[in-house]
């Protein structure tokens, strides 16, 4: 599963943004339309239905043509959260942009999304502090390595134990960027890819309960 999360600023309660989605409802028939699940005083949860028509065009064994529809209805869950200022997206893909341009075209100007970019090795050794389980930078990705003459290199680094020191010495001491780490937690099962987008990519077994140990973490990690 990917999650993403972006930074959100907007004059409106989480109640206003509650009653104007289900002022643009999904409906039978529509293209898209919002469905509100579950609202609290600072945690607002609800997803964008659409329904993709798309027309499909076969040729039988006697060269006929045919055509014939295919409907497929997406669902793009999100969470907004007023005490961190952020909303969260859960395996965004393709429809996270549709997603946003719906959100700003029913709340309007006083509701603003912005993409945002953090140190991921940083909200990694955060995460692990708070959840206070052992566990180990198996993968780092960097990006933009200066090799000189407007030549750059991406690099990763692997291995069984921490990795993280390593790859940073490696490419030390030219200009980088670091993209992704992934932390192996060794007394629970799963992993956590962190990215620099704000994001995380988490195995299958990872547990649900560490959720906001993710969100208050990356919190933590934007404001230093």
């Amino acid at each position: 599963m990917r999650v993403r999360w972006f930074g959100l600023f907007t004059r409106l309660t989480l109640r206003d943004v509650a009653a104007q989605l289900k002022d643009a409802p999904y409906k039978d028939g529509s293209t898209d339309g919002f469905v509100v699940e579950q609202l609290r005083s600072d945690v607002l949860e609800a997803s964008l239905i659409q329904r993709l028509q798309t027309t499909h065009e076969a040729i039988d064994p006697f060269g006929f043509k045919e055509q014939f529809d295919v409907i497929e209805y997406v669902r793009t869950q999100f969470r907004l959260d007023s005490t961190r200022n952020v909303i969260e997206l859960r395996d965004p893909g393709r429809s996270s942009s549709k997603l946003v341009s719906r959100l700003l075209e029913v709340l309007g100007a006083n509701f603003t999304i912005e993409e945002e970019t953090v140190n991921p090795l940083v909200w990694a050794n955060k995460f692990s502090e708070m959840v206070d389980l052992y566990g180990s930078i198996e993968k780092v990705q960097i990006g933009s390595v200066a090799l000189g003459e407007n030549t750059v290199a991406q690099v990763v680094v692997k291995g069984s134990s921490d990795v993280a020191d390593a790859a940073i010495k490696f490419v030390a001491p030219s200009e980088y960027t670091l993209e992704k780490v992934q932390l192996k937690l060794r007394s629970a099962r799963g992993s956590v890819t962190f990215q620099r987008n704000s994001s995380v990519v988490l195995s299958a077994g990872f547990d649900e309960r560490l959720m906001d140990a993710l969100r208050d973490s990356l919190s933590e990690t934007k404001v230093t």
